[in-house]
């Protein structure tokens, strides 16, 4: 198995009752994304559907550029890590 990262648009949170347990499910919409320069950019909708909320990592913003195009923005950290990758693979 590979570990993958993937951005999603929470659209809201509810309780669930399964088999007598409450749990608490997030419903959001999956992105297409694209990293180049070691910027994230969405590139559209992917799918929509309910996940246990354990499987959010960290918030993260999105802002547009001055091209009009979305990007993702994490925390400094870890678009460092990624610009840093992205160099190394040139």
């Amino acid at each position: 198995m590979v570990s993958r990262h993937f951005y999603a648009y929470v659209d809201f949170y509810c309780m669930h009752v399964f088999r007598g347990a409450p749990q608490m499910l997030v419903y959001s919409g999956y992105r297409h994304m694209d990293v180049h320069d070691g910027l994230v950019e969405d590139k559209g909708h992917h799918h929509y559907g309910f996940q246990d909320i354990r499987v959010l990592q960290h918030m993260c913003a999105k802002v547009t550029g001055f091209d009009g195009k979305v990007y993702f923005v994490d925390e400094r950290e870890v678009m460092e890590k990624r610009l840093q990758d992205d160099l190394t693979c040139r």
